[in-house]
């Protein structure tokens, strides 16, 4: 019970918090895309260097296309886990 809703609620945080993050670093992140939890981050340059840089910090990201680093995170994610990528993503 509840669960899609947690999950609707959690991507629009995760959405929020991510928008954020771009706010703070507009000379890398153009802005935010997707939808519900499968969001990713237009970037101003090829994103390989920030999966790399986010994986040493233990957080798995993909590069997609030549400039969006995709986050597909499962779905029982809670709003902590978002704090904790948003934080090491920031880094």
């Amino acid at each position: 019970p509840g669960f899609l809703q947690n999950v609707i609620e959690v991507g629009d945080y995760m959405r929020g918090q991510l928008t954020e993050l771009a706010n703070r670093h507009p000379a890398t992140v153009e802005f935010v895309r997707g939808k519900g939890l499968m969001l990713g981050l237009k970037l101003k340059r090829a994103p390989a260097d920030l999966v790399v840089a986010a994986r040493s910090r233990g957080l798995l990201v993909t590069g997609a296309g030549d400039n969006t680093v995709r986050l597909l995170p499962p779905l029982i994610i809670t709003r902590a886990h978002v704090d904790e990528a948003v934080r090491l993503l920031d880094e």
